[in-house]
Formats: C-alpha cells, structure tokens, sequence
C-alpha cells in the first residue's frame, strides 16, 4: 500500500514539476524573443503617444474657448490669446511629426 502510495506521490510529483518547466520555458522563449518585445514596447508607445495627442487637442479645444470669451470681455488681451493658442497647436503638430 505504501509503495503503491509512493509511486502515486512520485507521478503526482513528475507532473507538477512537468507543468512548472513547461511555465518556465514559456517564460524564457518570451523573454528571449527580442523582436516580439520590441514590437510589445513599440505598440505601447505609439498607445501612449494617440493618449497624449487627445489629451493636447482636449487642452487646445479648453483654451480656444477661454480666449474666446477673454476676446469678448477684452478684446486687447484676444492678440495675445491668438499667440498662445498658435504656440499650443504649433507644439501639437511638432509632437505629432515626432
């Protein structure tokens, strides 16, 4: 009964350990595909960048509306708020290019 047990634990034991070099050796090939990693980062980047570039149209959209209102209540400061507003899309179209 005990061997029988022990031959039991013993092919318990062989298939626990197949499965954690399998994960292991997954791991590794992943880890030294450089190629498939590079692509990951790449696609992470360009993710981050499209992110980025709604979050400068959002900002030049806000600013566009408050120089717009500055320009009626003031219409001496609407110059200065025109550059501005240049400058900011200037340095969006400069990001994108980019």
């Amino acid at each position: 009964m005990t061997d029988e047990r022990s031959r039991q634990q013993l092919r318990q034991d062989i298939e626990r350990r197949r499965e954690e070099l399998g994960v292991t050796v997954g791991a590794l090939a992943h880890k030294a595909d450089v190629r498939a990693r590079a692509r990951e980062k790449s696609d992470e980047l360009k993710q981050q960048a499209r992110e980025k570039s709604i979050e400068f149209k959002q900002q030049a959209r806000e600013k566009g509306i408050e120089l717009k209102q500055q320009a009626e209540q003031d219409p001496g400061k609407a110059l200065g708020a025109v550059v501005v507003l240049v400058l900011l899309i200037a340095v969006v179209r400069w990001r994108r290019k980019r």
